[in-house]
């Protein structure tokens, strides 16, 4: 019950981020954005030399948004 909780949240927690990213001006793609990939955003760092990050909604791990906020800070993106 505690792990289903937990995954709810991190999916709460990760439409926010994608919400953050969406008012700094960040382009972001998929999620039902764009009704391409329901389970998946595409970030895109303002920085072309860095790799397109893709975020899972859907991960059952409980550290992704640990994972979430270094694959965006090694692409130079920092959430406040």
């Amino acid at each position: 019950m505690i792990k289903i909780n937990k995954m709810a949240n991190n999916k709460r927690e990760i439409k926010a981020m994608i919400k953050q990213l969406i008012k700094m001006g960040i382009r972001v793609s998929g999620g039902g954005i764009d009704r391409r990939s329901m389970g998946h955003y595409k970030v895109y760092p303002p920085d072309k030399t860095k790799e397109v990050i893709t975020i899972s909604t859907t991960s059952n791990d409980y550290n992704v948004l640990l994972s979430i906020k270094g694959d965006l800070k090694r692409a130079g993106i920092i959430l406040k």
